[in-house]
């Protein structure tokens, strides 16, 4: 019989997505992506989103249903997923995609060594990429695209908003100022004085 759930099994989630698609069920040929891309889209202005998300829809593939929904949700992990969606060409693609944006971001470090602005950019960046190895959510990027407006907003020139000088000065000396490097490798910032 089936073992009961130790942890996070995204193995035998691949293993059971690769035994039932497409042989039970259907490809969802970019689906549970385009779910994720429009969630931001407040249900007033679409009254029919898709709201069936890639771990909803394995819930239900696997009959964890409870007067006709999923009671929960179960992750198809990355390659999963990948498969699911496009099989074994979508593993090969998407996987050549995402390490092409990794490697992407990785051409912002010397920006963040410069700044502590596109220290804190670069840095977000390191964590959805982390927690995007469950799976790829857009949820994830939500944070980095609020996080963007905040660095656009507080790196405009000074009189295009209404915060104090003092306030504009301050913020733009401290980001501007670039991180040294120590003897033992770690990086630091000179303190400035007020």
């Amino acid at each position: 019989g089936d073992a009961e759930y130790i942890g996070f099994e995204m193995f035998r989630e691949l293993l059971y997505i690769r035994d039932n698609v497409p042989a039970r069920f259907d490809y969802r040929y970019g689906n549970t992506y385009w779910v994720q891309i429009v969630n931001p889209i407040p249900r007033f202005l679409w009254p029919s989103k898709p709201i069936e998300d890639a771990g909803l829809e394995l819930a239900k593939m696997k009959g964890m249903i409870q007067d006709g929904d999923a009671y929960l949700t179960v992750s198809p992990g990355l390659i999963g997923e990948m498969y699911w969606n496009f099989s074994i060409p979508g593993i090969a693609f998407i996987s050549l995609f995402l390490g092409y944006l990794a490697k992407s971001w990785d051409r912002l470090r010397p920006m963040a060594e410069q700044s502590l602005m596109a220290f804190c950019f670069f840095a977000a960046g390191l964590a959805v990429i982390f927690l995007s190895g469950r799976s790829v959510t857009a949820s994830t990027l939500y944070g980095m695209l609020a996080l963007c407006v905040a660095i656009m907003y507080f790196g405009r020139p000074k009189g295009r908003r209404s915060t104090p000088p003092s306030m504009n000065a301050g913020f733009q000396r401290i980001a501007a100022t670039p991180f040294t490097q120590t003897s033992n490798g770690d990086l630091s910032r000179p303190v400035a004085n007020s």
